[in-house]
């Protein structure tokens, strides 16, 4: 029932806010010269293969690529 509502009031399923909740955050934190791996963490990903495959199937590219295409770190 939850996710009915919340689908109806959001427009999207729970775990769908959660991950463009994450992505976006990522995003800001690749932006401001985190690690790759520290983003991972700071966003709540179990696993940095697991923030990888989420964030190239999101975006289309890497984290790593996305931080050198804006200004980010290129570090991993």
């Amino acid at each position: 029932h939850f996710i009915k509502l919340f689908k109806q009031y959001c427009g999207v399923t729970p775990h769908r806010y959660l991950m463009e909740y994450r992505l976006n955050r990522a995003k800001e934190f690749l932006v401001m010269g985190r690690t790759v791996e520290e983003t991972a963490a700071l966003c709540g990903f179990g696993s940095l293969n697991n923030f990888y495959k989420v964030f190239k199937n999101a975006l289309n590219t890497t984290p790593k690529s996305y931080a050198q295409q804006h200004g980010g770190s290129d570090t991993v």
